[in-house]
């Protein structure tokens, strides 16, 4: 995805997400990458023939699942272009195909990548469409929130609790509940004491960054574990986001790979077991406790004295576990509860169960993520069968001073008897006192002033409205992919076939790559028009008149489906 973003030419600090950056680029994503892998592969061992291991493929089943589910996935996406059957019910068909046509399977496999990445390219327009359109209706006041989908990220497994013990917070991860402890109380990583230059001190990798290299070693055992045994302790360097740090970065730019610097190494260190718990944790839990008498009540004296110790849940259970395993008759005697009760104590509180605030849902973080397609679908049918009440009550917006009307129709087509300029004509000729001027908008009109998909076109019209030019706006559904006369089939079934229906509006699963250009470009013209309804203040009766006019006929296309 980095190299992706490379290719698009964007600032390094852009704000896009991964969907940005493959629908821009048109690429095909890391998972479609390895589908074709896998699939090109699968041809080359069939010309190996009697060379090929497939005793040894049969074995791997975890590759033999894989490999199946992206042959489904490949039919899904050219099955209607190639004519091929199910892959699961005719893999002979594929067989065949693959042995024999092995330069059409590579071509067939580029189709279903390039196909794959338009369908998420019409997706992506659709969203945006309904995005578009539901920032219009929140910046007018008509709605208040937008949907999106609001998921949990906390975790079901008992291990997998996130905390601070003195603030009481919940943490969705491991990261978070480091960085309240960093930034909340300056409780470091203690990695961060194993270095103090760009370089790891065990391997002699140079990392340019002081990031990279504290990342080395949470994931490098052996390099941290050595360092470890040699007791290194260092003055910690400026961590990940300080302007050092940042500064070490912008200098090579994340070009500059990893580099095995060149000298001697010292001797490996003995080999210890490194403790995991907070060693002056467990000794002021014990001072604690001896300072603390018989009538005192043993839970909740250290519930108390937890709640007010700076410390993450994650060393917190670690350290009551370890005080659990090292304490002795001996420890005990000195103190005012027996061994039994303070371990069963103890034990208690090394509990998640026992802190409310790690369980409170409340509490618990939550991850937004853009609404899909059928989020905003839900949302307008909402709003179709149950308006709000603000919207049933219709203000006819103010007269113009002149005696002229403009009228704006959108997707004209060309001039012909019986449209809806030569009904207004005729309206102004039986009407001397009335001049209304009908601007039909197509680009098989004007190729300049007529296309919409313009952005300075666009920009054109929409100025004359907000300036208060036009008195009306009239528009539909482009012919293209949306019209009617798809449905009906000619003698030699060589006409254009339906690619749009009610319950695939924009645009169905299996379609040519041609058609899926088509209804890729849809999206674009229907943001001007409905953008322009707004801003003309007659959003509602536009609903209302294509709401009429296609209810009244059913067909096979979508034509209409979402007036």
């Amino acid at each position: 995805m980095k190299l992706y973003r490379r290719l698009m030419g964007t600032s390094h600090d852009a704000h896009l997400t991964d969907l940005d950056v493959l629908v821009f680029t048109e690429m095909p994503d890391p998972t479609e990458l390895l589908r074709r892998a896998r699939l090109r592969y699968f041809g080359t061992i069939h010309n190996c023939k009697q060379h090929a291991h497939w005793g040894l493929l049969q074995e791997d089943t975890e590759w033999v699942s894989l490999l199946k589910d992206d042959l489904h996935w490949l039919w899904t996406q050219v099955g209607q272009m190639s004519g091929l059957g199910d892959p699961s019910l005719h893999f002979p068909q594929w067989q065949e195909l693959i042995i024999h046509h092995g330069v059409y399977w590579k071509k067939l496999i580029r189709k279903g990548i390039r196909h794959a990445c338009l369908q998420r390219k019409k997706e992506y327009h659709a969203i945006e469409l309904h995005q578009k359109i539901g920032t219009l209706l929140r910046e007018a006041g008509l709605v208040s929130n937008l949907p999106s989908q609001q998921q949990s990220t906390t975790h079901n497994k008992e291990d997998c609790h996130y905390g601070c013990m003195k603030c009481q917070k919940h943490f969705a991860s491991f990261a978070g509940e480091s960085v309240h402890m960093c930034k909340a109380h300056q409780i470091i990583a203690r990695e961060r004491y194993l270095f103090d230059e760009t370089h790891c001190p065990c391997c002699l990798r140079e990392f340019h960054t002081h990031s990279k290299v504290l990342a080395h070693l949470r994931h490098a055992h052996r390099c941290r574990d050595t360092l470890r045994n040699r007791r290194m302790l260092c003055t910690p360097a400026p961590g990940q986001g300080s302007l050092h740090d940042c500064d070490l970065a912008d200098a090579h730019d994340g070009a500059l790979p990893m580099i095995q610097s060149q000298g001697p190494l010292l001797p490996e260190p003995l080999p210890r077991d490194w403790d995991r718990h907070d060693i002056a944790f467990l000794e002021a839990i014990y001072l604690h406790l001896l300072d603390q008498t018989r009538d005192c009540e043993l839970d909740v004296t250290m519930r108390e004295f937890i709640s007010d110790y700076p410390i993450s849940w994650t060393r917190c259970k670690l350290t009551l576990q370890a005080f659990c395993d090292q304490i002795t008759v001996e420890d005990a005697a000195v103190l005012n509860w027996t061994k039994a009760e303070i371990i069963s104590c103890m034990s208690q509180l090394a509990d998640p169960k026992s802190w409310p605030f790690l369980h409170d849902p409340s509490a618990a973080p939550y991850h937004e993520s853009p609404a899909g397609i059928c989020e905003w679908e839900d949302w307008c049918k909402n709003f179709a069968v149950c308006p709000p009440p603000e919207w049933t009550q219709w203000t006819p917006p103010p007269r113009t001073l002149t005696k002229q009307k403009i009228l704006l129709h959108a997707f004209a087509g060309r001039r012909r008897r019986g449209d809806v300029e030569w009904y207004l004509n005729m309206i102004t000729h039986d009407n001397p006192g009335c001049v209304i001027c009908t601007v039909s908008i197509d680009i098989i009109i004007d190729k300049i002033h007529g296309d919409i998909a313009n952005p300075s076109t666009r920009a054109m019209w929409l100025h004359h409205i907000k300036q208060g030019h036009v008195a009306g706006f009239l528009a539909g559904p482009p012919c293209n992919t949306w019209s009617r006369v798809r449905a009906v089939q000619m003698k030699d079934s060589k006409g254009p076939r339906v690619i749009r229906t009610p319950d695939a509006p924009w645009g169905l699963n299996e379609l040519k790559l041609g058609e899926l250009f088509q209804v890729t470009i849809a999206p674009y013209s229907w943001v001007s028009p409905l953008n322009a309804c707004w801003r003309s203040r007659l959003l509602r009766d536009q609903v209302s008149w294509n709401t009429r006019r296609t209810a009244k006929k059913t067909t096979q296309s979508a034509s209409g489906v979402y007036p």
